[in-house]
């Protein structure tokens, strides 16, 4: 083990011989800003011993095999847009692997309705590509600057809507601390890494949700999902929490939302929008937010149920949006 007692410069300078003088770095000021995440006030903040940012996954291979020979320990980070402290080293002189330079979306498939990409690709660059195939990832409950393969992998830090799931991996290509690559699904068994399910073991699953602790993951193929022409939104506010919950039970028996939210006025709408000069006291104290989407003549069914549910309850709609085709 490299300790922090000067010999960390030595293996700076071999890092920096495999990606680059200026991707490999242990000055104090630039860990810093490693040091934390979006739960700061609940994990406690601590600098890795030095950032490593590979270009490619031959520089990663590299990196994880100098490290693996050292016993260091490696923390993956991708966009981050991190939470929970996952990027956090805990051991001292541990190598945080910056992977957002490996940024390119290297297939859209609109037959199989797939997507691969490597770590730094996030939901607002994939959205922007397969949008043009009408086509569209699953929408998580976050920023559009999350990284795909990563909530992908950890099968949704951020949650995604109930009728997309929350498992659209399909394969991925991981490599281990030794340098040898472990490929998953029909990934292992030829160019097309469309069927998760190979022969023998379901090994995408068995590796899901270990963020780093097996190995790297490099490449990531997901489920793409349709783009309809015909998308409306409902802001419906109530002012118990008890009344909605017959209006959201019908909506999911039936089948007419591809994605419903029950949130709170003052810890939801209040904490993301209050930085506006906005009445919110005179808000119900609840609200569901209601997507309904489908191609024509569906789509016209879906809704007429939908407001005829939300008539029978007594739900307020503060506010709704209608895309119509050709809306991007």
């Amino acid at each position: 083990m490299i300790k922090m007692d000067g010999t960390i410069s030595k293996l700076v300078k071999e890092l920096q011989a495999i990606v680059g003088e200026e991707n490999a770095t242990d000055d104090q000021a630039i860990c810093t800003s490693y040091s934390r995440d979006q739960h700061w006030h609940f994990v406690p903040a601590k600098n890795p011993g030095c950032i490593v940012r590979p270009g490619d996954k031959e520089e990663v291979r590299a990196v994880l095999m100098l490290a693996n020979t050292h016993k260091i320990p490696v923390i993956p980070y991708s966009t981050g847009i991190n939470v929970r402290g996952l990027t956090i080293p805990v051991h001292d002189g541990s190598i945080l692997l910056d992977l957002s330079r490996m940024n390119r979306i290297l297939e859209i498939n609109p037959e199989m309705k797939t997507a691969t990409v490597e770590p730094g690709v996030t939901f607002g660059m994939l959205l922007e590509q397969t949008r043009k195939y009408k086509l569209r990832p699953a929408f998580p409950d976050a920023p559009l600057t999350v990284s795909v393969l990563v909530n992908y992998y950890l099968r949704g830090i951020y949650q995604t809507a109930a009728k997309d799931g929350h498992d659209h991996t399909l394969s991925y290509e991981m490599i281990l601390p030794n340098g040898e690559t472990l490929k998953t699904g029909s990934r292992a068994l030829s160019k097309m890494p469309y069927f998760r399910y190979g022969v023998g073991p379901d090994f995408a699953g068995m590796f899901c949700a270990h963020p780093g602790t097996c190995g790297v993951v490099t490449e990531l193929t997901a489920k793409l999902y349709r783009l309809f022409d015909h998308r409306k939104e409902y802001f419906i506010g109530f002012d118990d929490v008890n009344t909605p919950t017959r209006f959201i039970y019908n909506l999911m028996h039936d089948e007419l939302a591809a994605s419903i939210r029950l949130v709170d006025n003052q810890s939801w709408l209040k904490g993301i929008f209050g930085t506006f000069d906005y009445p919110y006291e005179e808000l119900p104290k609840f609200v569901v937010c209601v997507l309904v989407e489908g191609v024509e003549g569906v789509f016209d069914a879906k809704d007429t149920l939908v407001r005829a549910y939300m008539k029978e309850c007594g739900g307020e709609v503060l506010h709704t949006f209608y895309f119509r085709r050709g809306y991007i």
